[in-house]
């Protein structure tokens, strides 16, 4: 068998991770309920992702789409809402306490 040696070695440069589908249901949700317009960086817009911003929409948040980022005002109270989730149980889990603490009516 022949020999290997291994030295010390330093690696630079920049890195993006992959988004997390968990961390940007929790940043979409946050920014609807913020105070003032959030912006979100490096989201992969996956089937369940959006449904959380269709249900955002649907309480009454503004989303806008640019690239791999999502603009977002807060939600304004909306009289009824019908929230698609398709098959995000993220997003139904999510939204009904949402819709409940905004005194909003809402069908799922």
């Amino acid at each position: 068998m022949d020999k290997l040696k291994i030295s010390k070695s330093y690696i630079y440069g920049d890195f993006n991770s992959p988004a997390s589908k968990s961390v940007a249901h929790r940043a979409i949700i946050c920014a609807c309920l913020a105070n003032e317009k959030s912006v979100i960086k490096n989201i992969t817009f996956s089937k369940d992702i959006v449904a959380t911003i269709n249900a955002a929409r649907a309480l009454g948040a503004t989303v806008d789409i640019i690239d791999d980022s999502a603009v977002i005002y807060p939600i304004k109270k909306q009289n009824e809402a019908e929230i698609d989730c398709f098959e995000s149980g993220s997003t139904l889990r999510f939204f009904i306490p949402i819709a409940m603490a905004l005194s909003q009516r809402a069908t799922f």
